[in-house]
């Protein structure tokens, strides 16, 4: 048994480093997704704001440019959010079959060991 005390180890490591990784992306999914909603709803509120102003109209398409592409940027962010969520849902999928195999050996190895 004592032989097996390093990959043991070794696989303790590493189930350690995955759900820290599955928490570093799902910190990271959640700014992703805050800061999207932050660009939409100043784009949102920016747009009221100069909708109804009477400047000419070249500041006012530049303006609105600038809002279209604070939600474009939006939209990039929504989309690296949705592949990080994506990621760690194969990655738990991945770590669950995977614990669910090496409890399935050690049962077997149990019974060999008898």
């Amino acid at each position: 048994m004592n032989g097996h005390q390093g990959a043991v180890n070794q696989v303790d490591n590493g189930y350690k480093f995955i759900n820290q990784l599955i928490k570093m992306m799902d910190m990271r999914s959640q700014i992703e997704e805050k800061y999207a909603k932050m660009l939409e709803d100043f784009s949102a509120k920016q747009r009221k704001v100069f909708d109804k102003t009477y400047e000419n109209e070249q500041t006012k398409r530049a303006v609105m440019e600038m809002l279209l592409e604070a939600n474009c940027t939006a939209a990039i962010h929504r989309a690296a959010r949705n592949s990080l969520n994506t990621v760690k849902t194969l990655i738990n999928s991945i770590q669950t079959r995977k614990l669910a195999l090496s409890k399935c050996k050690l049962r077997c190895n149990e019974f060999s060991l008898r």
